[in-house]
């Protein structure tokens, strides 16, 4: 039985395949994207550039990056009726810092230094993600991992100006970090995760989790605790980090907590509590069995022997551990397709390819691309696109 040699250079390869396939798709939804709306997470309302393309990589949330590199954070909360408005102390300072970075050094215009920008740390993200698993097990499953990172719904994302690109940059190299139990360089890699997004105590349960783990197989397990505190302490310091920094800035201990709370405000409609509590409390019996089965499927995904034998514990507790952290943080809004973009590993759920013969190998190749097609061209035109009827639903 013969199987292909996927080599790291044929993984990023096809991910950067499957990009080119998306940036087709921008550019055709790009063209017909409408401005969005005062009220519909506009922050230039009817402000369009000409070049749809780079209109529709900016959209939603990357408007708030660009106002934020170009005018920064404001000193002073803006407020109606002494009620605080949606302002950019909701937005981690990463993207636009590393973005103004790239404009000033390339001269690049702010859409495509966004998009250079997150699409290289998401190609070193897959470097990194491809050495980890194929040092857990072979370079094929590595491959075929990196494949189902790169058809997952909401990949698209890593092309727009929004910090999926450098979140799975850094999430990457804080499990590496972890995988090698070099528990300093994973505390750093958390603290810095703490300027790209808020979900740094998902590493820290990951971190107790995996001590657990290889307690159970070692006669000297005190290392890995010490090593697992440090880890879970930082990413609470990490967690707190730009809260604090909003409080100094502006002079308000809930500077962070009152912005956040108007985009809550705004999509109160919905649900007013988090997946797994909306879940438990058994009001809505189609969330709460939704909710229940996605943490069965997610449990055998990762715990089956193939998975096992494909990907390394490091990669399978993160899945759970944040999993659980976004099913206990968020609510049941849109965005929970490119939130769960950074789980990594269960988008592919049938690591057995990577043993399967060569003919079987390329028919699933075949099949990813298509699922890319039909997959991304849903999420773009649902989730990414606004129309001249009405915005998209809510994409915060």
């Amino acid at each position: 039985m013969r199987v292909l040699r996927w080599a790291p250079a044929t993984a990023l390869l096809v991910f950067l395949s499957i990009r080119l396939l998306d940036l087709a798709l921008f550019a055709y939804f790009g063209h017909h994207q409408a401005p969005l709306q005062a009220g519909s997470g506009a922050v230039f309302p009817a402000q369009r550039s000409g070049d749809g393309l780079a209109d529709i990589l900016t959209s939603w949330d990357g408007q708030w990056y660009r106002r934020i590199a170009e005018e920064g954070y404001p000193r002073t909360l803006p407020t109606d009726h002494g009620v605080v408005v949606q302002n950019a102390w909701a937005f981690y300072p990463a993207i636009p810092l590393l973005v103004g970075a790239t404009t000033a050094l390339t001269g690049l215009p702010f859409a495509w230094a966004a998009c250079v920008l997150d699409l290289a740390c998401a190609c070193a993200a897959v470097v990194v993600l491809h050495r980890m698993v194929a040092r857990h097990s072979s370079p094929t499953a590595a491959t075929w991992t990196v494949i189902g990172l790169a058809i997952a719904p909401a990949a698209p994302v890593v092309l727009m100006a929004y910090t999926e690109g450098p979140a799975l940059l850094v999430l990457a190299l804080a499990l590496e970090a972890l995988s090698r139990e070099r528990y300093r360089s994973a505390a750093a890699w958390t603290l810095v995760l703490g300027l790209v997004r808020p979900i740094a105590p998902a590493i820290g349960l990951t971190a107790v989790g995996l001590a657990l783990i290889r307690r159970r197989r070692s006669t000297s397990p005190e290392p890995d605790w010490r090593g697992a505190t440090l880890v879970a302490g930082t990413s609470l310091v990490s967690f707190a980090v730009w809260p604090l920094t909003a409080a100094l800035v502006t002079g308000r201990a809930d500077a962070y907590t009152a912005t956040q709370a108007n985009w809550l405000a705004d999509s109160a409609a919905l649900v007013d509590r988090s997946w797994l509590l909306s879940a438990v409390s058994l009001q809505r019996p189609a969330l709460s069995l939704a909710v229940a089965l996605a943490a069965v499927t997610l449990i055998w995904l990762v715990s089956r022997r193939a998975a096992r034998a494909a990907w390394p514990a490091e990669l399978r507790a993160w899945a759970v551990a944040y999993a659980f952290f976004i099913a206990l943080s968020t609510r049941p809004v849109s965005s929970i397709t490119r939130y769960l973009l950074l789980t990594v590993v269960p988008w592919w759920p049938a690591p057995e390819i990577a043993t399967r013969p060569r003919a079987i190998q390329v028919l699933g190749m075949i099949l990813a691309v298509l699922v890319a097609v039909l997959g991304h061209t849903w999420w773009i035109a649902i989730y990414v696109r606004s129309t001249v009827t009405g915005p998209s639903p809510s994409f915060p």
